[in-house]
């Protein structure tokens, strides 16, 4: 029962892990070819593949709403593939689950302050300065950010902090933080065409909270993973 339980905690953590990657990868994609004239994001060039010549009229085109939901898909299906192919190999395993943790906890706020911190980069060339200054000009959030890597490695490695309590405190104050700057204007909603977004009047008006939110949900999964993990270690087959 145990070893079934973790089995399919493993799958859904390596699903939330493909689909919130490939959503992260898309936005900084689109943000850093928007701010920085790198080209027409990924988004954009397949709906010129699938619908021709047209150009789309808007950010609202039936086209690009669903190139977005056709590549965000496809590369979360990649991303699965080879992250199911590469779990074989226990050494792998180790990496997957660190990178699977910044992914899911600080990829929202990485990927956010990505287009800043290539600008900044390329001016200061200095990589701390340049994380510091990618989010001018409240730089303690770059901080911040720092204090939640240092936090997923010793959740990995020291299994710090002990109490599952303590470590969903951190976790919701993390992303209560992060949903309050979206609220607040940051994020990248213009470019974010998820389908669902216009559902309701709070996701039209804030459409880049389903970043916090997936990240949130991912966190609990990865988290709930790595510490039933603990308790049993995965068989190596």
């Amino acid at each position: 029962m145990f070893e079934q339980t973790g089995n399919y905690l493993r799958h859904v953590n390596a699903v939330m892990f493909a689909v919130y990657l490939s959503l992260l990868l898309i936005m900084a994609n689109a943000v850093r070819s928007i701010l920085h004239s790198g080209g027409d994001y990924w988004i954009y060039r397949l709906c010129l593949v699938m619908t021709g010549v047209r150009r789309p009229a808007s950010y609202e085109d039936p086209g690009l709403r669903f190139a977005f939901f056709f590549l965000w898909m496809a590369s979360a299906a990649v991303v699965f593939l080879i992250v199911w192919l590469l779990s074989r190999f226990s050494f792998v395993r180790i990496f997957l689950r660190v990178f699977a943790g910044i992914v899911a906890v600080v990829g929202f706020p990485i990927a956010n302050g990505y287009a800043s911190f290539r600008a900044y980069l390329d001016t200061l060339g200095s990589l701390p300065q340049a994380f510091l200054y990618a989010y001018a000009p409240h730089r303690w959030l770059g901080v911040e950010v720092l204090a939640s890597l240092v936090g997923i490695f010793l959740y990995v490695f020291v299994k710090w902090p002990k109490k599952a309590m303590w470590g969903l405190l951190l976790l919701f104050l993390h992303f209560a933080l992060w949903s309050w700057l979206v609220l607040l204007g940051a994020g990248s909603g213009n470019i974010l065409l998820w389908p669902g977004y216009s559902w309701t009047r709070l996701t039209r008006e804030n459409p880049s909270l389903i970043y916090p939110l997936l990240g949130v949900l991912t966190s609990l999964v990865w988290g709930l993973y790595l510490r039933k993990s603990v308790e049993r270690p995965e068989s190596p087959k």
